[in-house]
């Protein structure tokens, strides 16, 4: 049967493949830690800057809070 619906078609129900990858994830979690402060202690950047923003993430500007330390005679100089 062409252009109908059939049974089966489309994606089988049960877990997503985010919710596996997740699982994956939680599952080998220690063994990937380790090897990305394994690379850290080689000097990998790429490894640092990952460990480093997640550590210590990066903080957006808030817009409100900078316009009130400005004089309001110089704001838009």
């Amino acid at each position: 049967m062409r252009g109908g619906k059939r049974e089966g078609a489309g994606r089988p129900k049960g877990k997503s493949s985010l919710t596996t990858a997740r699982e994956a994830l939680i599952e080998h979690s220690d063994d990937i830690i380790n090897a990305l402060l394994k690379k850290v202690q080689d000097g990998d950047i790429q490894a640092i800057k990952l460990a480093v923003e997640r550590l210590v993430p990066v903080v957006k500007e808030d817009s409100a809070s900078d316009s009130e330390d400005i004089d309001p005679d110089f704001r838009y100089i």
